[in-house]
């Protein structure tokens, strides 16, 4: 195979991707569900593993995949570790990528939210750790002067607001 910038060369680099594709379990290419594009799917926010003192040893999230998913871990704990919580038939199926010093990402399971949730739960029981979700953090903090020298109050409708797509005047 020859280098791979030698077979762009001359080729547009602007694309558009019209549909991504992944393996599920049994190993067949399959369309992504369209809510799992990135331009549709926010992932919630990830779970806290901590000692009893509440020092953060590690974050843990869910990521759905065709008919499984993964664990993703951020932080110091060894992923292995968490997944044994899984029990044998996913650590028999079970792998670990390492793509930064800091994170751990398993292969594809054949595990679901519940049995992630399962999971966590079997490790606060069985262990000194403990599992809380992440708290939300917002800042809200005036970027720019709208160019009006009075302030004005402006109103999102919602969807009680709108009948046939058309927006109703408030009463």
């Amino acid at each position: 195979m020859p280098n791979f910038t030698l077979l762009l060369e001359g080729v547009c680099s602007n694309v558009v991707t019209l549909g991504g594709y992944q393996c599920n379990l049994a190993g067949e290419l399959k369309p992504v569900p369209r809510q799992f594009y990135a331009d549709r799917y926010i992932p919630p926010l990830p779970l806290r593993i901590e000692d009893r003192r509440g020092q953060l040893l590690s974050t843990v999230e869910f990521i759905p995949w065709q008919d499984g998913g993964v664990v993703l871990m951020r932080g110091k704990l060894p992923l292995e570790g968490i997944l044994v919580f899984l029990g044998k038939e996913a650590l028999s199926k079970g792998g670990i990528l390492k793509p930064a010093p800091a994170l751990q990402l398993s292969y594809v399971l054949p595990m679901k939210q519940a049995n992630f949730i399962e999971m966590l739960t079997r490790l606060s029981r069985q262990s000194n750790m403990i599992v809380r979700p992440t708290e939300p953090s917002l800042t809200i903090q005036k970027m720019a002067n709208e160019g009006t020298s009075a302030p004005f109050i402006a109103r999102l409708p919602d969807s009680r607001d709108s009948v046939g797509g058309m927006e109703r005047a408030p009463q």
